[in-house]
């Protein structure tokens, strides 16, 4: 008799100020669909606009697993985006930045 257990999952916080016209942003929910896929896992994710960073910033981001700043500046919040870097950062969750992300995370480094 074989035991199947449950697909491990992760939640990922996608910050970045959602624009439907960029094409990497129509792109991220297919990449992260396919490597669940391909990985046997559930990935769901959240998209966290900049301008929702503002108070109380960790108790927002607590509940995610990973972060991944996405391209697609100037942020509308960019003190957002950097409050949620280093949160990243401070409680050691994987952190993932493309782009206007990478550049970000530099400078919070």
């Amino acid at each position: 008799m074989s035991q199947h257990s449950a697909p491990r999952a992760a939640w990922i916080a996608l910050i970045g100020d959602l624009n439907p016209a960029f094409t990497a942003h129509r792109a991220i929910p297919l990449a992260l669909a396919r490597a669940a896929a391909d990985l046997d896992v559930r990935i769901e994710w959240t998209w966290i606009p900049t301008d929702t960073l503002r108070d109380r910033v960790a108790d927002q981001l607590a509940p995610f697993q990973a972060f991944w700043c996405v391209p697609g500046s100037p942020y509308a919040n960019t003190p957002g985006a950097l409050a949620a870097i280093a949160h990243a950062r401070c409680h050691q969750r994987p952190f993932l930045g493309t782009c206007a992300g990478f550049q970000h995370a530099l400078l919070d480094g």
